[in-house]
């Protein structure tokens, strides 16, 4: 056995105490139920856990009826914190680098697994923004015929309208966990990556929105729409870019002034016009294909849009994000700039950008010439998922 996964067995207390704490405490109050707990129990370690990833305490609730620790893959910013990165040092977490072949991940993963010990990958790569599963990652396909392990996907369903990513607060409504064997509990060695990925998409496959046992389920909260703009990033109406602003449990544009209520069941109501879209997988998918046909337009020398008040930060040799400064970014169809506070600017090339990502609610990172960027705003309501949408179709055109 490894040094990792020696000490990950010795400090076995904390993560005992934080799955009583999640089973008795949280999991009623958030009302989360189980099935086909029975048929996990019953299977030997080592095995594989894929789960959908809907929000934050997803692997809590997942592994809190399970005697066993899950050793979770997680991506690497959430160990910058020294805090985060005790907590899930002792809790087995195994730390990967997103967008790059990390190998050091990839044989704790195999440490694991060899030394009877149950992984936990999240298929998605990601948590989903819109309460809809996303496309599954083939690496994991490729991982699962590799340790040739028996595989368990827990399908969770309202964990995102308990949690949405872009929330500001928990919602209490109702949480389904079901637990499903894959490849009728054989090992998956021999199996074709084709067949491994139908398996696995077909088993997480899933939307809040269309989901029976979700049906008429309430989920309460104060501050429901608060934050929102993180995700809904073009008006329906008139057509602006990150006019929209939340309170309590609606948002409105400030250019036009069409609002929007969030229901209970996280639905959308317009209270004096149009209802555009139901829900927000509906718009998701309608604000990505208008990016398309915007970055269509002639814009002249203009930015397509901008965004200001944004903090600049770059990590140090210590990895500790350091701010170098405060201003706008401005986003083209081949370039982000951003100027700062005192003047100076910052050419991001689009073709030079690797790796862009969206850490935790609104971060955006990527890395130019080798060098990390951060992006982000104190009041949390920049769209650093728009800047990902539109980076990313702007390549595809």
């Amino acid at each position: 056995m490894s040094e990792y996964l020696k000490k990950s067995e010795r400090d076995s207390l904390l993560p005992a105490i934080m799955r009583h704490v999640i089973r008795y405490l949280v999991i009623p109050y958030f009302r989360v139920s189980f099935f086909n707990l029975d048929e996990v129990r019953k299977l030997e370690r080592p095995y594989l856990v894929l789960p959908n990833h809907s929000g934050f305490f997803d692997p809590f609730f997942i592994n809190a009826p399970i005697s066993q620790k899950f050793h979770y893959v997680v991506s690497d910013t959430q160990f910058r914190s020294p805090v985060m990165r005790y907590l899930l040092g002792m809790t087995g977490a195994i730390p990967i680098t997103k967008n790059t072949n990390d190998l050091k991940s990839l044989k704790k993963m195999t440490d694991a697994s060899r030394a009877g010990q149950i992984v936990g990958i999240f298929p998605e790569g990601l948590r989903n923004w819109d309460g809809e599963t996303l496309p599954i990652i083939e690496s994991t396909a490729k991982l699962v015929r590799m340790f040739n392990v028996p595989v368990v996907v827990p399908l969770l369903e309202g964990a995102y309208l308990m949690d949405p990513r872009w929330g500001r607060t928990l919602r209490r409504g109702k949480v389904v966990i079901t637990y499903k064997i894959l490849f009728g509990g054989q090992k998956p060695g021999r199996l074709k990556i084709d067949d491994i990925v139908r398996e696995i998409k077909e088993a997480l496959e899933h939307s809040e929105f269309e989901s029976e046992v979700l049906r008429g389920v309430k989920f309460k909260g104060r501050k429901r729409a608060e934050k929102i703009e993180q995700i809904v990033y073009i008006c329906p109406e008139c057509h602006a870019i990150s006019s929209f602003r939340s309170k309590g449990n609606d948002f409105s544009c400030g250019a036009c002034g069409y609002s929007v209520h969030y229901t209970e069941e996280g639905r959308f109501r317009s209270p004096s016009g149009k209802d555009y879209f139901d829900n927000m997988a509906l718009w998701n998918k309608w604000q990505k294909k208008e990016v398309v046909k915007i970055l269509l337009k002639d814009h002249g020398d203009e930015p397509v849009f901008s965004d200001c008040n944004l903090i600049h930060s770059m990590p140090d040799e210590k990895g500790r994000f350091i701010k170098r400064g405060k201003g706008c970014l401005y986003f083209y169809k081949d370039k982000i700039e951003y100027r700062d506070g005192s003047g100076y600017l910052y050419i991001y090339e689009l073709e030079g950008i690797t790796g862009m990502n969206v850490q935790l609610h609104e971060r955006l990172e990527f890395f130019y010439e080798k060098e990390l960027h951060r992006f982000h705003s104190r009041e949390k309501i920049f769209s650093a998922r728009k800047v990902n949408d539109f980076y990313e179709s702007s390549l595809n055109l």
